[in-house]
């Protein structure tokens, strides 16, 4: 008698991972973790995309802090990006650096198919076709965008400036003024300063220009003249991190605030892991990471760098999923869709690392990379929910579990059963013991007795299976992992999890003190 089966999948409910919550305690359909996987629209979990080497950084050993790109006008693209004390065109096509300017840039808009440059270090300036222009009067600062016909700067953290953000000048025939001209004397405005916060970033709306502090939100609009302008606070708790913390995505802003991500539409905050996930921090594999957050778009996906970890929320299912990578990736700039030939959503990215030999550029796309050439190593894997089907006191057999998958390299699986505690354990109880004979901090003298098993079976494509794994045990609540390994090329991907299902029969008895 094969038992009752139940299913733990299809995983509609997502990852459920916030910090009171656990295996025992998520709804059902859910995971308590989830790594390098995608949920799809079928309700499969879906092999994710492969990150790869791109390049080397135009000077060895040395961070690249992407800016943006800058698309010319014969729709060649380049990623703007400043690299040791220079700024930097990469050539997305040629593969090579180009040097444009002798200091590193922490702003860039394009305007008139120009490069326009803003630092902390001093005033700025634009490049183009081979030449950079310096502007004397620009303001130093940490981001510059383009809005209603003007630029806007706004000063870094740690100066007299922290609060105030500066407007260029107009286009004007008579009397004559450039959009490269500014008065920096005269020509801002402070947001609120002297209050204990900073600005961090500015976003040009269509409808006001957007005003991100540590910890409150502004706008600022105007009807002809930036003098006649209106600043108005709309969020007085919720601001951004840093100048890497908002993005957009199809209309819709998404915002990294004091740990937790926002939508913002209509000038309004909703949450989106407050009851589902807490980020937690991670750990690169080597060195230390060069920053702490980051927030990046990828084919309907919101990418948090969050401390050594990558998160990543699906636009589409609304699902969270977290991303582990050899590469130590850490930050994403989607490659303008008009700079490819069709739909591949391709995204330059850049290491978290800060060790000599791993500051890169990276490369992911949304379509496998072709058999043959370099991929990824890449293992993704699940914790499902512990299920007790039905009553937790009573002891079930469980006879076997399934897991159906598509993959071309086999699978992995273990099934961990959960204990029942009715008795405390005293130091008295551990005397002659030491810590490898321990188990968990909560009931170190219990070891559980983990079931993996795994089943290879390599084929040349992705094949759909059903995979039997088989084994008796005795148990009041058991959760399931599941594993499988890909390396992003045609031969092993997709690779996807459809569904595990557990064949139990409840036993007579209750649970004694441990079980």
């Amino acid at each position: 008698m094969p038992g009752k089966p139940v299913h733990l999948g299809p995983f509609k409910n997502g990852l459920i991972a916030t910090f009171d919550s656990d295996p025992t305690t998520i709804p059902d359909f859910s995971l308590s973790r989830c790594v390098n996987f995608d949920f799809g629209q079928d309700g499969a979990l879906t092999s994710r995309p492969a990150i790869v080497t791109e390049a080397a950084p135009p000077i060895a050993n040395t961070r690249i802090f992407p800016l943006g790109y800058y698309v010319r006008s014969d729709g060649a693209t380049f990623l703007v990006a400043a690299c040791g004390t220079q700024t930097w065109l990469y050539d997305i096509v040629a593969k090579t650096w180009t040097s444009i300017w002798t200091t590193a840039a922490n702003g860039f808009a394009q305007y008139d198919n120009k490069v326009v440059l803003c630092s902390e270090a001093g005033a700025g300036g634009y490049w183009e076709s081979g030449a950079f222009t310096a502007t004397p009067t620009m303001p130093t600062g940490s981001q510059i965008v383009f809005y209603q016909e003007r630029f806007w700067i706004f000063g870094a953290k740690g100066t007299s400036a922290a609060t105030t953000v500066y407007f260029s000048k107009l286009n004007v025939i008579s009397p004559p003024s450039s959009i490269f001209d500014w008065a920096p004397t005269s020509d801002f405005f402070t947001v609120s300063k002297g209050d204990g916060q900073w600005i961090t970033g500015l976003l040009a709306d269509p409808n006001a220009l957007i005003i991100f502090r540590s910890s409150s939100t502004w706008v600022f609009t105007f009807p002809s003249a930036p003098a006649n302008g209106t600043l108005r606070q709309i969020d007085q708790k919720i601001g951004a991190d840093n100048k890497h913390c908002f993005v957009s995505n199809e209309n819709v802003y998404y915002v990294q605030s004091q740990g937790f991500l926002y939508q913002f539409i209509n000038f309004r905050f909703y949450p989106l892991n407050t009851k589902r996930l807490e980020f937690t921090p991670g750990t690169v594999s080597q060195g230390a990471t060069q920053y702490d957050l980051r927030l990046s778009v990828f084919a309907n996906r919101i990418i948090l760098f969050y401390r050594g970890a990558l998160w990543v929320y699906s636009t589409v299912t609304n699902t969270w999923s977290e991303w582990e990578s050899t590469t130590d990736a850490g930050y994403f700039l989607t490659i303008p869709p008009s700079s490819l030939t069709g739909d591949q959503r391709v995204a330059l990215g850049v290491t978290a690392s800060d060790a000599n030999g791993q500051q890169k550029l990276l490369r992911v796309a949304q379509n496998p990379i072709a058999a043959g050439q370099p991929g990824e190593t890449i293992t993704a894997w699940i914790r499902t929910k512990a299920t007790a089907v039905e009553d937790v006191s009573r002891f079930k057999r469980l006879f076997y579990w399934t897991i159906e998958a598509l993959t071309a390299s086999g699978v992995k699986g273990a099934a961990n059963p959960v204990t029942v505690i009715s008795s405390f354990t005293t130091w008295d109880d551990m005397e002659g013991f030491n810590q490898d004979n321990f188990g968990t901090w909560d009931n170190p003298l219990i070891v559980l007795p983990v079931i993996v098993d795994d089943v290879d079976f390599p084929t040349n494509s992705p094949a759909h299976t059903v995979t039997k794994l088989i084994k008796s045990l005795k148990v009041t609540r058991v959760f399931f992992e599941a594993y499988l390994t890909f390396d992003g090329t045609t031969k092993t991907v997709p690779a996807k999890l459809y569904d595990i299902v557990a064949y139990f029969k409840e036993s007579a008895g209750v649970a004694k003190k441990v079980s």
